[in-house]
Protein backbone atom coordinates (compact mmCIF):
# COMPACT_ATOMS: atom_id res chain seq x y z
CA UNK A 1 0.00 0.00 0.00
CA UNK A 2 1.33 3.08 -0.88
CA UNK A 3 2.13 5.61 1.78
CA UNK A 4 2.39 9.36 1.92
CA UNK A 5 5.91 9.67 1.61
CA UNK A 6 5.35 8.01 -1.66
CA UNK A 7 3.28 10.06 -3.02
CA UNK A 8 4.80 13.12 -2.20
CA UNK A 9 8.19 11.61 -3.95
CA UNK A 10 5.97 10.84 -6.79
CA UNK A 11 4.57 14.32 -7.11
CA UNK A 12 8.40 15.72 -6.66
CA UNK A 13 9.43 13.45 -9.88
CA UNK A 14 6.50 14.84 -11.51
CA UNK A 15 7.30 17.97 -11.32
CA UNK A 16 10.80 17.27 -11.71
CA UNK A 17 10.09 16.06 -15.04
CA UNK A 18 7.61 19.01 -16.17
CA UNK A 19 10.57 21.64 -15.09
CA UNK A 20 13.26 20.15 -17.26
CA UNK A 21 10.74 20.11 -19.80
CA UNK A 22 9.69 23.46 -19.18
CA UNK A 23 13.10 24.82 -19.16
CA UNK A 24 14.43 23.60 -22.63
CA UNK A 25 16.98 21.57 -20.82
CA UNK A 26 14.99 17.76 -21.84
CA UNK A 27 12.31 16.92 -24.51
CA UNK A 28 9.85 14.55 -25.03
CA UNK A 29 11.95 13.36 -28.10
CA UNK A 30 14.86 11.14 -27.67
CA UNK A 31 17.46 13.33 -26.69
CA UNK A 32 18.61 16.44 -24.49
CA UNK A 33 18.97 19.71 -25.75
CA UNK A 34 19.45 23.04 -24.50
CA UNK A 35 16.87 24.47 -27.17
CA UNK A 36 13.38 24.73 -26.03
CA UNK A 37 12.29 23.80 -30.32
CA UNK A 38 14.74 21.19 -31.39
CA UNK A 39 14.46 21.61 -34.83
CA UNK A 40 17.24 20.33 -37.08
CA UNK A 41 16.86 22.31 -39.84
CA UNK A 42 17.18 26.33 -40.28
CA UNK A 43 18.27 27.63 -44.11
CA UNK A 44 18.70 31.38 -44.45
CA UNK A 45 18.84 33.84 -47.41
CA UNK A 46 21.68 35.91 -46.20
CA UNK A 47 22.80 38.41 -48.92
CA UNK A 48 22.10 39.96 -52.19
CA UNK A 49 25.28 42.03 -54.34
CA UNK A 50 24.87 43.52 -57.59
CA UNK A 51 27.14 45.73 -59.29
CA UNK A 52 25.73 49.26 -59.71
CA UNK A 53 27.28 49.72 -62.55
CA UNK A 54 26.65 47.77 -65.83
CA UNK A 55 30.45 46.81 -67.71
CA UNK A 56 28.36 45.17 -70.35
CA UNK A 57 24.78 44.50 -71.54
CA UNK A 58 24.38 41.72 -69.19
CA UNK A 59 24.25 42.27 -65.20
CA UNK A 60 25.50 39.51 -62.97
CA UNK A 61 25.04 39.77 -59.08
CA UNK A 62 25.40 37.05 -56.15
CA UNK A 63 23.72 35.65 -53.39
CA UNK A 64 24.23 33.98 -50.15
CA UNK A 65 22.76 31.43 -48.33
CA UNK A 66 23.45 29.37 -45.33
CA UNK A 67 22.13 26.34 -43.34
CA UNK A 68 22.41 26.88 -39.44
CA UNK A 69 20.65 23.73 -38.93
CA UNK A 70 22.23 20.88 -37.12
CA UNK A 71 22.18 18.37 -40.21
CA UNK A 72 22.85 19.08 -43.43
CA UNK A 73 20.32 19.63 -45.87
CA UNK A 74 19.14 18.82 -50.11
CA UNK A 75 17.91 19.41 -52.99
CA UNK A 76 16.66 23.00 -51.09
CA UNK A 77 14.49 25.19 -53.61
CA UNK A 78 15.47 28.57 -53.62
CA UNK A 79 14.42 31.53 -56.04
CA UNK A 80 15.28 35.16 -57.10
CA UNK A 81 12.54 37.77 -58.70
CA UNK A 82 13.37 41.15 -59.81
CA UNK A 83 10.81 43.59 -60.23
CA UNK A 84 10.71 47.14 -61.26
CA UNK A 85 10.80 49.33 -57.81
CA UNK A 86 8.23 52.10 -59.02
CA UNK A 87 5.39 49.85 -60.77
CA UNK A 88 6.68 46.24 -59.14
CA UNK A 89 6.57 44.70 -62.69
CA UNK A 90 8.48 41.68 -63.00
CA UNK A 91 11.86 42.04 -64.77
CA UNK A 92 13.56 38.45 -63.93
CA UNK A 93 12.73 35.52 -62.04
CA UNK A 94 15.32 32.24 -61.30
CA UNK A 95 14.70 29.03 -59.40
CA UNK A 96 16.78 26.40 -58.79
CA UNK A 97 18.35 24.11 -55.91
CA UNK A 98 21.30 23.85 -53.81
CA UNK A 99 22.61 21.20 -51.39
CA UNK A 100 24.05 22.65 -48.12
CA UNK A 101 25.99 20.81 -45.08
CA UNK A 102 24.95 21.88 -41.32
CA UNK A 103 26.88 24.98 -40.21
CA UNK A 104 27.61 25.87 -43.84
CA UNK A 105 27.38 29.07 -45.91
CA UNK A 106 27.25 29.32 -49.71
CA UNK A 107 27.96 32.50 -51.97
CA UNK A 108 27.86 32.01 -55.29
CA UNK A 109 27.56 33.89 -58.69
CA UNK A 110 23.59 34.45 -59.96
CA UNK A 111 23.20 33.81 -63.58
CA UNK A 112 23.67 36.66 -65.71
CA UNK A 113 20.41 38.73 -67.38
CA UNK A 114 20.03 41.74 -69.22
CA UNK A 115 18.56 44.68 -67.85
CA UNK A 116 18.22 48.33 -68.59
CA UNK A 117 19.14 51.18 -66.36
CA UNK A 118 16.47 52.07 -63.65
CA UNK A 119 15.78 51.39 -59.93
CA UNK A 120 15.05 47.22 -58.90
CA UNK A 121 14.02 45.60 -55.60
CA UNK A 122 15.30 42.21 -55.48
CA UNK A 123 13.96 39.27 -53.03
CA UNK A 124 15.84 35.86 -52.54
CA UNK A 125 14.11 33.25 -51.21
CA UNK A 126 14.98 29.67 -49.92
CA UNK A 127 13.15 27.07 -49.16
CA UNK A 128 10.47 28.51 -51.27
CA UNK A 129 8.60 25.03 -51.97
CA UNK A 130 8.13 25.11 -47.76
CA UNK A 131 9.85 21.70 -48.02
CA UNK A 132 11.38 21.39 -44.29
CA UNK A 133 9.70 22.84 -40.72
CA UNK A 134 12.58 25.14 -39.71
CA UNK A 135 13.99 26.47 -36.25
CA UNK A 136 12.99 30.41 -38.07
CA UNK A 137 11.24 30.28 -40.83
CA UNK A 138 11.33 34.10 -40.47
CA UNK A 139 15.01 34.38 -42.00
CA UNK A 140 14.26 32.85 -45.32
CA UNK A 141 13.85 35.73 -47.54
CA UNK A 142 16.31 38.78 -48.13
CA UNK A 143 15.07 41.94 -50.14
CA UNK A 144 17.49 44.90 -51.13
CA UNK A 145 16.87 47.86 -53.44
CA UNK A 146 19.45 48.69 -56.13
CA UNK A 147 20.06 51.12 -59.15
CA UNK A 148 21.99 50.37 -62.47
CA UNK A 149 23.12 52.63 -64.80
CA UNK A 150 25.21 52.53 -67.76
Amino acid sequence: MATVKDSHIAVLAVLIVVALVGSGFMTTGNFITNNPTPHLVDVAAISLSFPEKLDKTFFIGSATLANYGAVSVSNVKYNLLITQAATGAMVWQYEDRISLQAGETHTFELPSFDIAPGTYRAKLRVDSAYDYNEQNELNNVHEVEFTVTR
